[in-house]
């Protein structure tokens, strides 16, 4: 708003987040899990590589060794933004860093090829169509079927099929599925195996009922009927759940089941607002699993950045389905302004610490540049924003207060740092 720089997207984090949550009773971790399974059946930006003499290729570092600095411009890839951590920065100082790596997305080119203000490409299909199982390209569901009684591929004890060779996993172990970050954290691998055992259950039952069908009948039947499951999860539970019954049936969301509500003019297409901050729903995150035996009592705990791209656990049986309970058990955090530390900190820990999720989300959206809070409050809300004071209407004084102290405008304030204060 004054012609200077932004924040650091770290120090806003820091600023204006917290660490220390409240409790969620109404809910469990089931509907949090779901949802960042359902944000990845709906969206992906891929971010910009680099081409090696082999032709594969690699990411892109902005920082210096262990985050020690911000690369020089000279030494830096023209699609770096990475984020700066101040000297003093309460958590990353022990660990001497000043750097959190940060690269942008890739823009998609204009289908009529008119210089125009950059939009960011996704990968993936954008409807509600399980493609995080299925895969969003004829390519990657041929590698995931079994092309046998319909059946798409598993590996022992029932699980999703290795990747091999291994990319990406901290250790040996990593599961191929129809979305790439599938071993993101072992609740979201263990929804994926759900899905996947439930088409093949699908498959066997259709199979009794049609003798001698083929494995592409028996294949795309499946197929539909558990899309259909997951829809009906999504629209008559999961989102009424989430922003509340009665919103859910004012708004048609939600409806009795076999009710068409299909409209083919809308246009199915994300919005970056909702991709880059609308649909984050990090804060909700719980830092610890807990293990949950058959007679209901919790065996142990798992700390939640034990498990980023570590889904070994899940090749027991047992801890598959001491996991499952327990996630229907725990109750999440709040959607607030405070965010457990395995995210804001050690998000993908490699070692002693690992990123900052709000900081990310927040540069991820100046990235993508998608209007600031005051713009999209003023919006949905039909209010006028014209200061600091103005959005007390939405925000504790004490939030705006924090928001002031690290912003120089009202304008300023990004649209994910506001979002979860309102």
């Amino acid at each position: 708003m004054s012609g200077g720089d932004l924040p650091s997207a770290r120090d806003v984090s820091l600023t204006v987040f917290q660490s220390d949550g409240f409790e969620e009773r109404k809910f469990t971790m089931s509907l949090v899990t779901f949802g960042q399974f359902m944000d990845h059946d709906l969206s992906i930006s891929p971010i910009f590589q680099t081409q090696q003499p082999n032709g594969s290729l690699s990411a892109i570092e902005c920082c210096g060794p262990k985050g020690s600095s911000v690369l020089p411009l000279d030494q830096r890839h023209p699609q770096c933004l990475p984020i700066p951590v101040g000297a003093h920065d309460s958590f990353f100082k022990q660990f001497n860093v000043r750097c959190l790596n940060f690269v942008r997305s890739l823009p998609a080119p204009d289908y009529q090829c008119r210089p125009r203000p950059a939009t960011q490409i996704n990968e993936i299909t954008s409807w509600i169509d399980l493609s995080q199982v299925y895969g969003s390209s004829h390519k990657k569901s041929d590698e995931l079927r079994e092309y046998r009684h319909g059946f798409m591929k598993v590996s022992s004890g029932d699980l999703l099929p290795h990747e091999i060779p291994v990319k990406g996993c901290n250790k040996d172990l990593c599961f191929k599925a129809g979305d790439e970050r599938a071993n993101e954290n072992i609740i979201l691998a263990l929804f994926h195996t759900i899905f996947v055992r439930e088409h093949n259950r699908i498959a066997r039952e259709l199979a009794k009922h049609h003798s001698g069908a083929s494995d592409g009948f028996l294949y795309e039947e499946a197929r539909r009927i558990n899309i259909a499951e997951w829809q009906h999860i999504a629209y008559n539970e999961w989102l009424p759940a989430l922003v509340g019954h009665d919103f859910a049936r004012q708004v048609g969301l939600s409806g009795h089941p076999g009710r068409h509500t299909y409209t083919p003019f809308l246009n199915p297409s994300i919005s970056t607002e909702f991709s880059s901050a609308g649909f984050r729903l990090h804060s909700m995150v719980q830092g610890i699993i807990e293990l949950v035996n058959e007679i209901g009592n919790a065996e142990r705990n798992l700390q939640l950045d034990d498990t980023f791209f570590e889904p070994t656990e899940l090749k027991m049986e047992k801890t598959f389905n001491e996991i499952a309970r327990g996630i229907v058990r725990t109750p999440p955090q709040r959607f607030d302004g405070a965010f457990t530390m395995a995210l804001r900190g050690n998000l993908f820990r490699v070692g002693q610490f690992g990123l900052d999720l709000p900081a990310l989300n927040i540069q991820r959206g100046r990235d993508h540049g998608i209007p600031t809070y005051v713009t999209v409050a003023s919006r949905c809300n039909g209010l006028y924003l014209d200061s600091f004071d103005s959005l007390r209407q939405l925000i504790s004084p004490s939030d705006v207060k924090a928001l002031q102290g690290v912003y120089k405008g009202y304008r300023d304030v990004d649209l994910f740092a506001g979002l979860n204060l309102e």
